[in-house]
């Protein structure tokens, strides 16, 4: 794989051209956000030109309009699921040449042969792909598409090892082939935030002898919020008292309810 590089100038206050990336949300749903906003308003702007590519769903515009305030260029492309006919796949090629991102960073759910990850890139003259797969389960895409994906990837990375064990085992791709990179989150600061964590306590209930139980990410199965709610009826069996607070969206929420 060809390195990354930066083409100097002759500006000593600025010594190298940024390196042109796109972020691209390549998700049918709302979820991949937090992600693409982390790389897009935090990686250095002189060593980075980022641009973000957004599905026109309406649910993405309040996303979009945040992006763009913190002066991220957003482009709005047709939603994943739309087909992929003639026109659709020259508009895209089209958008590339025009960007000329020299890496291209694509978030799913779950991979599939997006057009975006298709050679449309490499006839675009893309040079670097990274994917980043950030979980679910798409059962409208077949073993060999979401490997298809994959295999045109310089990286592959997901946050959790759960997850990667899943993408290997179910689209085949060798596991040391996918990266793990855990979300980072800023630490609290917990002196700050002690007045709205005790009022948010005590609306609750919760105290000493009623301990709080909270769980936030994807209803997947494999984060293991079931396996939570299985436990605290075991607790509440043994008459042990407790408060719990269950926070996120995907395909459980429903049951778990």
């Amino acid at each position: 794989m060809t390195p990354l590089t930066t083409a100097s100038t002759n500006d000593p206050k600025h010594p190298s051209t940024p390196i042109p990336l796109v972020l691209a949300d390549c998700a049918d749903t709302v979820g991949v956000e937090r992600a693409i906003w982390e790389l897009a308003t935090r990686l250095p702007r002189e060593r980075f030109d980022a641009r973000v590519w957004l599905s026109s769903d309406p649910a993405k515009e309040p996303f979009a309009g945040a992006l763009e305030s913190r002066g991220v260029v957003v482009d709005r492309m047709p939603a994943p699921g739309a087909g992929w006919g003639f026109r659709r796949a020259i508009d895209v090629w089209s958008r590339l040449r025009h960007a000329r991102p020299q890496l291209l960073h694509l978030h799913f759910a779950w991979p599939s042969s997006h057009g975006v990850s298709t050679p449309l890139a490499d006839m675009a003259g893309v040079r670097h792909r990274i994917v980043t797969a950030h979980g679910g389960r798409d059962p409208g895409t077949t073993r060999g598409a979401a490997r298809a994906a994959l295999e045109r990837a310089d990286v592959v990375t997901t946050s959790c090892e759960p997850f990667a064990d899943q993408l290997a085992r179910e689209t085949g791709l060798a596991r040391d082939a996918i990266r793990r990179i855990p979300s980072g989150v800023d630490a609290p600061d917990e002196a700050a935030e002690a007045g709205a964590v005790a009022a948010v306590r005590e609306r609750l209930g919760a105290g000493l002898l009623r301990p709080l139980w909270v769980f936030a990410g994807r209803f997947e199965p494999y984060r293991g919020a079931a396996v939570l709610v299985e436990a605290l009826g075991i607790a509440r069996e043994r008459g042990l008292p407790f408060i719990a607070v269950l926070a996120g969206e995907g395909p459980e929420r429903a049951s778990l309810e």
